[in-house]
């Protein structure tokens, strides 16, 4: 199942110093980021192209919301966008003692992110640091978000903020210390350029990275380890409740417009 395949090679990115090595971007860059400011500007740009990458590139509610595979492509159950998810321990193959939550990061005042600050945002998806300082567990996929440009880790918060509050109530994530002391929280980075638009090439490598592609497209070894000259030749068995990785790269990419740079 899609939001589960990527779990344990980013578990093994992340435990450890494991995470400090994930990204290749440089930290040191003169600009001054727009991410630094209190409020980022909504602007009409910006949420177009938040709406591209959330719903499209990134698939962020396909882990924060409830979905329906009844539906081909699956569909977002109404009224959940956003609203958060429980998953299940059997899927993530983790004791009963622990509970993965993704939280409701809906601008819902009570139970969402409504109190959150943009800089919030920047700090989970940079460097895997919940609102409340905790260290996230890696089934979100930080380790490839932090690389997206300075603008367009803006547009995200940008839109994300946009959406319809969802006044649901999740609980809380619980990790035993065993696990929890394994993760650590990313460095934070200075600023991240924008990709050249202009080279297709290099703008799709970029993207498939943001999207985290490999995770699900790629054979991996018995530790995980993508296996040498086998990039996106398949191999990850995805399991749940039968939607196939062709029919969720359908639903993220070959249905939605990519709108103009």
């Amino acid at each position: 199942m899609t939001r589960y395949c990527k779990v344990l090679p980013l578990l093994l990115l992340c435990c450890g110093n494991g995470c400090q090595k994930v990204s290749s971007v440089s930290a040191t860059q003169p600009t001054a980021s727009l991410l630094r400011m209190e409020t980022i500007p909504r602007t009409p740009e910006r949420l177009a192209r938040g709406k591209y990458l959330v719903e499209g590139v990134l698939q962020c509610f396909t882990c924060h919301s409830e979905l329906d595979f009844t539906q081909r492509p699956f569909q977002l159950k109404p009224g959940t966008k956003g609203g958060g998810h429980i998953f299940p321990d059997i899927e993530l193959n983790l004791p009963e003692s622990n509970r993965v939550v993704a939280p409701n990061i809906s601008p819902d005042a009570e139970y969402g992110a409504g109190e959150w600050k943009d800089a919030d945002f920047v700090r989970a998806l940079r460097q895997g640091i919940s609102h409340d300082g905790r260290t996230l567990y890696p089934l979100m996929p930080y380790p490839y978000f932090r690389n997206l440009s300075d603008d367009d880790l803006a547009s995200v918060i940008v839109y994300v903020r946009s959406i319809a509050p969802v006044h649901i109530n999740q609980p809380k994530t619980i990790l035993t210390d065993d696990i929890e002391k394994t993760l650590q929280p990313l460095a934070p980075l200075e600023r991240v350029p924008e990709p050249d638009s202009s080279d297709r090439v290099a703008y799709g490598k970029y993207l498939v990275a943001a999207g985290h592609c490999n995770d699900c497209h790629t054979p991996v070894d018995e530790q995980f380890n993508p296996l040498p000259g086998m990039p996106f030749a398949g191999g990850v068995s995805l399991h749940g409740n039968g939607e196939g990785a062709a029919a969720v790269q359908h639903h993220a990419l070959g249905s939605f417009p990519q709108p103009q740079r």
